[in-house]
């Protein structure tokens, strides 16, 4: 079966494709200004983005740039340049198409052509998480005021409730559209806690639980659970110990932790496959080499690791047939869901193309195309030619689902 892989400048997208098994080679890329994270996607449009902040005794730049691409060809829909705009942590898509930018003390909401259609104040503070979108559609933003703000798909702020402290990465949204996610508490200076928290539909708050060091966004397993990977040094420890990180399990009414399994290295949020397992990538900085743990969602068992990787690892991505998509050194890696490396596919786009890069994020899986962000900003896609569909909601930053499951699921 033909792969192809496509070089792509990230401001437009510009680009050719080229058979890596056949006809040709792979294309030169065209000229590139680099993204500065995993792409999302609404339909057949494909979003890129970057944020950028330049100082100096002179000026103070703030500045994001947008991007959409039609991932049927490889060309440049639309492109936009917003200054004094910093889109920390990253933008998210609506149900509808909105593209939901996070920035200062606002949630902006753009149209697919950069048309802005809403300007939504979360009430004094700075936005501390990614946009997360419920079933229903509504948008739900942490803020570093200590505040999670629920906003309709119309742009209507309906309310802002007080978390445990500063909301970071990205929230996860329940069936029952409670939020789950963790954040920062400052018990003194040089001294930070964390918490794990919950708050009900209405922003009320469910319960709060010491979190240890998170490290990477919340996901929901398969009966609703919240699953972090955390270290649980107490706040007056600066830097965690790399080798007791470990993966928990907390109840989604209570709190209480279920189970919890060391996995030793730190690593990336936990993706969730459709059978309940939870996937979690953890590197070795000793080593320089990545492991793929697969663990059991029910009782945190570890079922299997795969290892053989050559070199680290980046997020991974659960395709509809269970297969995984992920960055392994300097190529991409199609893994089965047993555990066996099925194929690994370069991410050089030519003989002159500076060996050394890696994927960065975790890639997406979008209308038979595996789509990613390498290193130095450019774009990969290779065609895969398989129905590797995306749910009926679009792709979020942190996967496919508001529960972060990393998962693709079929319509």
């Amino acid at each position: 079966m033909a792969r192809h892989l496509t070089i792509a400048r990230a401001l437009g997208f510009a680009s050719l494709l080229a058979s890596l098994s056949g006809c040709g080679g792979p294309p030169i890329p065209w000229f590139n200004q680099g993204s500065d994270g995993p792409p999302l996607a609404y339909g057949d449009t494909l979003f890129l983005w970057s944020a950028s902040h330049q100082h100096s005794d002179y000026y103070d730049l703030w500045e994001t740039r947008l991007w959409t691409y039609d991932v049927r060809e490889p060309s440049e829909v639309a492109g936009a340049t917003f200054s004094d705009t910093y889109a920390y942590p990253g933008p998210s898509v609506s149900d509808r198409g909105d593209l939901l930018v996070p920035t200062n003390d606002t949630l902006l909401f753009y149209s697919l052509d950069f048309v802005e259609t809403a300007r939504v104040p979360l009430q004094g503070g700075q936005t501390s998480t990614a946009p997360a979108v419920d079933a229903e559609g509504t948008i739900y933003v942490g803020t570093d005021a200590g505040t999670v703000a629920a906003v309709s798909s119309a742009g209507e702020l309906r309310w802002s409730a007080p978390t445990p402290g500063t909301p970071f990465n990205r929230l996860a949204v329940g069936r029952d559209s409670a939020i789950f996610g963790f954040s920062a508490v400052v018990a003194q200076p040089g001294e930070t806690g964390w918490s794990a928290f919950a708050l009900e539909p209405d922003g009320a708050l469910r319960w709060s639980a010491p979190a240890g060091v998170p490290l990477a966004s919340p996901a929901l397993g398969q009966r609703g659970e919240l699953l972090l990977v955390t270290n649980d040094a107490p706040p007056e420890v600066a830097i965690p110990d790399p080798n007791d990180f470990k993966i928990v399990a907390l109840d989604p009414d209570t709190g209480e932790r279920l189970w919890e399994t060391s996995l030793g290295r730190p690593g990336y949020s936990p993706v969730i496959a459709a059978d309940g397992t939870v996937i979690v990538a953890i590197n070795d900085e000793d080593t320089q080499q990545g492991t793929l743990v697969f663990l059991s969602g029910r009782s945190g068992r570890v079922q299997h690791r795969t290892t053989n990787f050559d070199g680290w690892i980046a997020e991974p991505a659960v395709a509809s047939d269970g297969d995984i998509f992920l960055g392994c050194g300097e190529f991409m890696c199609r893994v089965s869901k047993s555990g066996r490396i099925q194929e690994r596919w370069t991410v050089q786009g030519t003989q002159y193309d500076e060996p050394g890069h890696y994927v960065v994020g975790a890639p997406m899986l979008l209308r038979g195309k595996v789509i990613a962000i390498r290193d130095d900003g450019w774009g990969l896609t290779w065609d895969y030619n398989r129905n590797l569909s995306l749910e009926r909601r679009s792709w979020s930053r942190n996967g496919a689902s508001a529960g972060n499951t990393g998962r693709v699921v079929n319509p």
